[in-house]
């Protein structure tokens, strides 16, 4: 049986990173990425594929009202996108994530990503593990890493 576009989405982004695994069909998948815990599934319609960090607990109050404007923020600026920032209600958690159509995946667009995205989870967890609100700005594609430096492979 082929693989689905999830578990060649997958093989491509591990084989990206110089991991030689055997990937599986599953209906969601977790690698770890510089530190990040991120999950890869499929969403309800099967066009698109969600990638998400979770990047930590915002305790209420004033503080959460803070990030949550700063993520509201982050969310408004015209494309270029790093990813998107949500909040769950139920666990108190932010959470980053980034979809990509199906139809448009190609290995270029996962390696060129995937950094960017980590770099932003990177500034936000680590505000969030300091207590500190980060100011949402423009993201600027020529500061994202690429998955070379991601992995600390000196070029």
């Amino acid at each position: 049986m082929p693989k689905s576009i999830l578990a060649n989405f997958v093989g491509d982004l591990t084989q990206g990173l110089g991991l030689n695994i055997n990937i599986e069909d599953s209906p969601s998948y977790t690698l770890t990425i510089s530190g990040h815990e991120v999950q890869l599934e499929l969403d309800n319609s099967g066009d698109c594929i969600i990638v998400s960090i979770v990047l930590g607990k915002v305790p209420s109050g004033r503080y959460r009202e803070d990030i949550l404007e700063q993520a509201l923020k982050s969310n408004g600026y015209p494309p270029p996108y790093f990813g998107v920032l949500g909040y769950s209600l139920d666990a108190d958690i932010l959470v980053l994530h980034r979809k990509f159509h199906a139809s448009k995946l190609s290995k270029k667009l996962v390696m060129d990503s995937i950094p960017a995205l980590i770099q932003m989870a990177d500034e936000w967890s680590r505000a969030l593990g300091s207590s500190s609100v980060p100011i949402a700005s423009k993201p600027d594609p020529s500061t994202a890493p690429n998955m070379m430096q991601i992995l600390g492979i000196q070029q």
